[in-house]
This record gives C-alpha cells, sequence and structure tokens, in this order.
C-alpha cells in the first residue's frame, strides 16, 4: 500500500506542477514558467530518491487502535473546518489556522491527523456540500493511514493529501471546479514576498523555537488570515491564502530544510507556483499544501542535483 501511496501523492504534485508550468510558460510569464519547470526536475529527483529508501524501507505500519484514531480524526479535522468556515463565515485560512492551533493545544498525540483534515475542510463552500467534504475526508483519512512513512518530512504533505481527497471527490460528482483569473502581474510581488517571509517564520517556530510543525503553521495562518484582509481590503484574502500556503513549507523537518533561510527559498518558489496556479482545481482543499509540498521537493532535489556536480568537479 505504501508504493500506492507514493504514487498517487507523487503523480497529483507532479500534475499541478507541470500544468503550472504550461500555464507560466505559454499564458503568464517566461520565467516563472523556468522557474517551476527547474522545480519539476528537483521533483523528479527527490522523488527517485526517495522511491529508492522506500523499497529498502523496513518502517511498519502503526497498531490498528492508533490507525483508527488518526482516521478518525482526519475526519473530524475535515468537518470541523468546513463548519467553521461555512457557518461562522470566518473563511477556509482563519479556520484551517484555528483547528490546527486546537489540535496542537489539546490533542497533541493527533494534531498531525486533524490538521490533516482541517485541509480538506478549505474546500470553497460553494462548491463542495457538507455530504461531499465528508466524503473528502474519508479519502483523505484512509489516505492518510496508507501512506504512513511515504515522504514524510516535507512541508505540505498533508496537504497533498487533502487535495487528493478533494479532486477524487469533485471528479466523482457532478461538481466542477471552475477556473479562476491568474492574478494580477502587479501583485506577484507582494505575494512572493509574503509567502517568504510566512515559509521562514513557520520554520523558526517550529524547528528553532521549538513549537512544532503544527503550532507554528495554524499560527502564522491565522494571523495572516486575521491581519491581511484588514491590510489589503481588495485582495487581502489571495495574500491569507498564500501566507498559509507558505506556512505548509515551514512545516518541514530539519532533515529536508536546514534553516529559515531555506525555508524562505522554499516559500518563494511556494508563491511564484501559487501566482501561476490560481485557476487550477479552484476550491479544492489541500491544493496550497501541495503547491507547498512540491517546493520543498523540489528544492530538496535541486540541491542534491548540484551537489552531486560539485562533488564530480
Amino acid at each position: 500500500m505504501r508504493v500506492f501511496a507514493f504514487c498517487i501523492l507523487s503523480g497529483f504534485t507532479l500534475y499541478l506542477f507541470i500544468h503550472t508550468a504550461l500555464v507560466a510558460f505559454f499564458e503568464a510569464h517566461f520565467v516563472g514558467g523556468v522557474i517551476i519547470s527547474l522545480m519539476v526536475a528537483g521533483i523528479v529527483c527527490s522523488l527517485f530518491v526517495e522511491a529508492r529508501r522506500l523499497r529498502t524501507s523496513k518502517i511498519s505500519y502503526s497498531k490498528y487502535s492508533k490507525q483508527i484514531l488518526a482516521f478518525a480524526s482526519v475526519v473530524s479535522g475535515g468537518i470541523l473546518t468546513y463548519l467553521i468556515s461555512a457557518f461562522l463565515e470566518v473563511g477556509p485560512v482563519v479556520a484551517a489556522g484555528l483547528i490546527g492551533i486546537l489540535g496542537a493545544l489539546f490533542v497533541k498525540d493527533l494534531e498531525i491527523p486533524v490538521y490533516c483534515g482541517a485541509f480538506v475542510g478549505m474546500v470553497c463552500c460553494t462548491l463542495f456540500s457538507v455530504q461531499m467534504t465528508i466524503a473528502a475526508s474519508i479519502i483523505a483519512g484512509l489516505l492518510f493511514v496508507v501512506s504512513e512513512g511515504v515522504l514524510e518530512g516535507f512541508g505540505g504533505r498533508l496537504g497533498t493529501i487533502a487535495f487528493i481527497g478533494t479532486t477524487i471527490t469533485v471528479l466523482s460528482s457532478p461538481a466542477v471546479f471552475v477556473p479562476d483569473d491568474l492574478l494580477q502581474r502587479e501583485l506577484l510581488l507582494t505575494a512572493v514576498l509574503y509567502s517568504a517571509v510566512a515559509a521562514g517564520l513557520t520554520f523558526c517556530l517550529s524547528v528553532k523555537k521549538g513549537h512544532g510543525p503544527v503550532m507554528a503553521s495554524g499560527s502564522i495562518g491565522l494571523a495572516g488570515g486575521i491581519a491581511l484582509p484588514a491590510i489589503h481590503e481588495a485582495h487581502g484574502t489571495t495574500f491569507a491564502a498564500v501566507v498559509i500556503c507558505a506556512s505548509f513549507v515551514g512545516m518541514s523537518s530539519y532533515k529536508r530544510l536546514k534553516s529559515s533561510l531555506h525555508s524562505a527559498l522554499a516559500g518563494t518558489v511556494a508563491g511564484l507556483v501559487f501566482c501561476f496556479s490560481t485557476h487550477i482545481a479552484t476550491g479544492s482543499g489541500g491544493k496550497l499544501g501541495t503547491i507547498a509540498f512540491g517546493a520543498v521537493l523540489g528544492l530538496y532535489g535541486i540541491e542534491r542535483i548540484l551537489r552531486r556536480f560539485i562533488v564530480r568537479e
């Protein structure tokens, strides 16, 4: 089952990044397309390395009782986030950040699956009904369980699991994704700057300050979700989405990213991809996490490629 999980996580991530690179090349920004294409090469390299590790891995699955708790936590996190976002009308960013913080405070042992579920609940409430959100949460919960030990430590992995659940749900229903407009060029620099800062801050809070990835991401996401709509009246919700997307980059382990600056660099890539992918799978939960996942995988792979060339020289 781990091979299946590896393939589906890899496939969805590559699809999003290749699609975004093509959009950047032909519709938006040639240089952006080149950068994202380089990230695709880095993702492929990282996946090749991780596939070899997976093949020789001796990691066993957790006990059934823990798997059931994890599954239930994903489903609960998805439903609660959706309800808070839709019925309290606070929006998906604030709802997910709040659920992440509450999970880190009160269910420490289950904060990871709860936060994974929160990404499912970030769906567009006009696209997803409660029933569809439950279905997506169940799919994500099952994938969370079977993907234990697969591609761990890369920020955005939980979001990618959520993205798979929400996308499969939409494809299995009469609902369709409605493409959004590409982000205006004059907003690109601001979005990328917010993304770099948020990724660096999240990594600092998580690894350097020891607060852990869920509390760090939830706090940055919640702060951005509250402050940025007030600062930027017209585009505040967009910038808030950029910030929580970048916070998923900062959830990476020290094994994958070595410093806040390193995380900020991956955050820069994530911000760029965000700007050129606004019309792809619009309204799906977990897409922002998939952007973060690909950015970290891409940077990790590019570094390995460069290191190999340097060693040869």
